[in-house]
């Protein structure tokens, strides 16, 4: 059993070892313009930065709680290669799911592994893939908000 404070400090803790890493994603959540919130599968995984939060690990979307139980934080991405599911699905990639940690002990890890070395400086200074204005980060649907 954990306390509310035990699982934040837990998540804050898992955002700060990939904030502005690179990582191999296979689940990438996306806004589509007529479909709102999208899950896409990528096989082979994405290339994508994770971006850090203006207000770092303190972000209510780090320390997301869904209910009193759960903690399911989500972190915004650049992706860094073109992906062929994500250009095919007409959608923005946004974010990935952290690790979610519940009260009880359990655990979900996120469904991304942190790129290997050669990767991280391959891609340590790229530029994201530029997706057209058809709809702007600040106007994609987000997650659902936090309690």
């Amino acid at each position: 059993m954990f306390t509310r404070e035990e699982i934040e400090r837990q998540v804050a803790e898992d955002y700060e070892e990939v904030v502005g890493k690179v990582v191999l994603a296979r689940f990438v959540e996306c806004g589509h313009p007529e479909a709102g919130n999208v899950t896409v599968i990528c096989e082979p995984p994405a290339v994508v930065r994770v971006e850090a939060y203006h207000d770092g690990s303190d972000s209510p979307l780090v320390r997301r709680w869904m209910d009193w139980d759960n903690c399911d934080p989500v972190y915004n991405i650049s992706l860094l290669e073109a992906h062929p599911a994500i250009t095919e699905s007409g959608a923005v990639p946004l974010w990935i799911y952290g690790t979610s940690r519940w009260l009880s002990g359990g655990m979900a890890p996120g469904s991304f592994t942190m790129a290997d070395e050669a990767l991280q400086e391959l891609y340590c200074d790229a530029d994201p893939v530029e997706w057209p204005d058809t709809m702007v980060r600040s106007e994609a649907p987000l997650p659902s908000a936090p309690i």
